[in-house]
C-alpha cells in the first residue's frame, strides 16, 4: 500500500501527517481537487467516509496532484440500511445495502463489499448480486436465513461476484455452528447459484434436508472456486450439471446429501481435491466430461440410498459427452455400503477412456475398484489401475472382486493395465468372489495384470480365488504377481489349452512368470475341471509339456489334448 495513509472524517482533525481538513467532507458529490492535501507524497491514500455512500478512497497517482479514486473497495454494512439481525424480517434492508453497493461500482470503482455482522438475518426473496466485483461478506456468527414460502435460489451471483465468510468448516475438530458464517435454507431451494468467475469461500451452506436442490449450483458456469465450505442437507452438495468448466472444489466438508456430494456433469477441466465427503445417498464424487483431477479426498458411507448405481468416486460420461484423460489419485474411499469404492463406467454409446486410478486406498466397499461396462454399450479403453491398496471389500449377496475389469455389453474394453496394486482380504463374505477378476464378452481384450500382490481373497480364500479370468475376454496377460505362497495363482476359463515357451495360454489368456503354480483350469465345451495343475519353473514348461498333457488326459479319461 502507499505511504502516508490516513483517514479523514467530518468535523475532526486528520491523523498524522497533519494536512488540512477538507471542507464539505461527507458530501458524496465532493470533488477531489488538485489542491486537496497539499504536500501529500506521491502514492498517498485519502479516505472519505460518508454514512450513506460508505467509504470512498482516493490515491495520489503521481508527483503532480492528480488523484485516482477508489483504490480500496468501499464497504456497505447492512445495519446502516436498517438490518437488525435479530431474527426478524430483514429483506428490505439487505436489498437496500446490495443496491447501494451495486451503485458504487462504476467505471472508476471496480468493487464493493456488502458486510453482514454477527446475527441472524431472515429474508424471503433471492439476494441478487448483479454486478461484477460485488462481494457479500459474512462475519463469524452471521447467519443469512432464507425463509420464503416456496424456495428458489437463496443467492444468485452474476459473473465476477463473491460470497465470503470468516468461518466455514464445521466438524468435530472445527468451530461450532454458532461461530460460523452461515447461509441457511428453511425450504427446498439452492443456496447459491453461480456464474462465470465466481468465488464461494469459508461459509456454511445448510439445506432443508429434502428435495433435489444444491448447496452451490451453476449452469454453463466457468472458473468457479468453492473452498473451505461446509455443505449439508441438500440434494447435491455441489452441482455443475449444465455445461461450463474449470470448477475448483477444494478443502470442503460435504455431508448428508440425498443424491451426490459433488456432481460435475458436463463441466470440463475441473479439480476436486482435499474434500471430506460422507453420508451421501448416491455418489460421493460423480464426474462426467473430461479431463478432471480428483485427488486426496476422503469419501465414505456413500450409496446409502442407491446401492445399485451409487459409488464413492465415479467417472461416467453423460449422454453426448465423453469422460477421458482423468486422474483419480491419493483418495481414501471406504464403507460405501453395497456400492463400489471407485468406478469407471459407461453411458450408452459414449467413451470412458485413457483414465488413471492410482495410489488410492479403498476398503470396506463392494467391488473395490471397477472398470465396468455392464449394462451399457460404449468404449472403456486404455484405463490404468496402478499402485492402489484395495482391501476388505466384502460385498453382500453377490460375488464381488477387489479389482474388477469387465463388461457383457461393452463395444470395446481394450488395453486395461492393472499393476502394482495390493489386493488383500476381498470377497470374503458369504457370496465370495475374487481378488482380481476379468470377465465379460470377447470385446474385453488385451488386459494386463502385472506385478500385483493378491492375498487372502475369496470365501474360502483358496488359491483359485485370487486372480480369475472368465471365458469371454481374450488376450489377457498375467505376469509377475504374488498370490498366497506362490508367485502366480489363477483361475482361467476356456475351451482350449495351449502350452508354449514361457507361456500358459488358455482360450487366448496368457500367464507369464518365473514360477507357475496352482492354476485351476475350467474348460468350457469339454466340461472338465482341472485343479492343482502344478509345474515347476516356467522355463521348464516346454520340456515338461508331454508329462503335463499325459496328466491332464489321465484326469479326464478322454483325449482332451494331443
Amino acid at each position: 500500500m502507499a505511504e502516508n495513509i490516513f483517514t479523514i472524517t467530518p468535523g475532526t482533525t486528520p491523523i498524522t501527517p497533519n494536512y488540512s481538513v477538507l471542507s464539505g467532507v461527507g458530501d458524496p458529490n465532493l470533488a477531489i481537487s488538485d489542491t486537496d492535501l497539499t504536500g501529500a507524497a506521491t502514492g498517498s491514500v485519502f479516505f472519505r467516509r460518508d454514512g450513506a455512500a460508505g467509504v470512498e478512497v482516493y490515491q495520489k497517482a503521481s508527483s503532480t496532484p492528480t488523484w485516482r479514486p477508489n483504490v480500496i473497495t468501499p464497504v456497505f454494512d447492512v445495519r446502516a440500511y436498517g438490518a437488525k439481525g435479530d431474527g426478524s424480517n430483514d429483506t428490505p434492508a439487505l436489498g437496500a445495502a446490495i443496491a447501494a453497493a451495486v451503485g458504487a461500482i462504476t467505471s472508476t470503482s471496480t468493487g464493493a463489499v456488502v458486510y453482514v455482522p454477527p446475527g441472524t438475518y431472515v429474508y424471503n426473496s433471492t439476494l441478487l448480486l448483479t454486478t461484477s466485483g460485488l462481494e457479500l461478506v459474512l462475519a463469524a456468527g452471521a447467519t443469512l436465513k432464507y425463509s420464503p414460502v416456496t424456495g428458489n435460489n437463496a443467492i444468485e451471483l452474476t459473473s465476477g461476484c463473491t460470497v465470503r465468510g470468516a468461518s466455514g468448516l464445521i466438524s468435530a475438530n472445527a468451530p461450532s455452528a454458532a461461530a460460523a458464517s452461515m447461509i441457511q435454507c428453511t425450504v427446498p431451494g439452492n443456496a447459491i447459484e453461480v456464474n462465470y468467475d465466481c468465488l464461494v469461500t469459508d461459509v456454511v451452506l445448510q439445506g432443508s434436508g429434502e428435495g433435489d436442490d444444491s448447496g452451490v449450483t451453476g449452469g454453463d458456469a466457468y472458473d468457479v472456486v468453492i473452498q473451505r465450505c461446509t455443505i449439508t442437507g441438500y440434494g447435491d452438495g455441489v452441482n455443475g450439471s449444465a455445461g461450463g468448466g474449470r470448477w475448483t472444489v477444494v478443502d470442503n466438508i460435504v455431508h448428508d446429501c440425498l443424491i451426490d456430494g459433488i456432481y460435475l456433469a458436463t463441466s470440463t477441466d475441473c479439480i476436486v481435491a482435499n474434500n471430506h465427503v460422507y453420508n451421501i445417498g448416491h455418489c460421493g464424487i460423480d464426474m462426467n466430461s473430461s479431463p478432471h483431477i480428483i485427488a486426496n479426498n476422503w469419501v465414505y458411507n456413500c450409496g446409502t440410498a442407491d446401492a445399485t448405481d451409487g459409488c464413492g468416486i465415479v467417472l461416467q460420461p453423460a449422454s453426448g459427452t465423453n469422460t477421458n484423460q482423468c486422474v483419480i489419485t491419493g483418495n481414501r474411499v471406504y464403507s460405501t455400503a453395497s456400492s463400489p469404492g471407485i468406478a469407471l463406467r459407461l453411458t450408452t454409446g459414449q467413451q470412458c477412456t485413457d483414465n488413471v486410478v492410482s495410489n488410492n486406498v479403498v476398503f470396506g466397499c463392494a467391488n473395490g475398484i471397477e472398470v465396468n461396462g455392464v449394462g451399457n454399450t460404449g468404449y472403456l479403453d486404455r484405463n490404468i489401475i496402478i499402485g492402489n491398496i484395495v482391501r476388505v471389500n466384502v460385498g453382500g449377496s453377490v460375488p464381488i472382486a477387489g479389482i474388477y475389469v469387465g463388461g457383457s455389453d461393452v463395444n470395446s474394453l481394450q488395453g486395461t493395465l492393472v499393476a502394482n496394486n495390493m489386493v488383500t482380504a476381498n470377497a470374503t463374505g458369504s457370496a465370495g468372489g475374487y481378488g482380481i477378476e476379468v470377465a465379460g464378452n470377447a470385446n474385453v481384450q488385451d488386459t494386463q495384470i502385472n506385478n500385483n500382490v493378491v492375498l487372502g481373497n475369496g470365501n474360502p480364500a483358496s488359491q483359485a480365488n485370487q486372480i480369475f479370468v472368465g471365458s469371454g475376454p481374450v488376450r489377457t496377460t498375467i505376469a509377475g504377481n504374488k498370490t498366497e505362497t506362490t508367485d502366480n495363482t489363477y483361475t482361467i476359463t476356456g475351451s482350449a489349452l495351449n502350452l508354449s515357451s514361457g507361456v500358459l495360454q488358455v482360450n487366448a489368456q496368457k500367464v507369464v512368470g518365473a514360477r507357475l503354480a496352482s492354476v485351476a483350469i475350467v474348460t468350457g465345451s469339454a466340461g472338465g475341471t482341472y485343479t492343482s495343475v502344478e509345474q515347476g519353473m516356467i522355463n521348464n514348461l516346454v520340456t515338461s509339456v508331454n508329462a503335463l498333457i499325459a496328466r491332464l488326459n489321465s484326469t479326464t479319461g478322454h483325449g482332451l489334448i494331443t
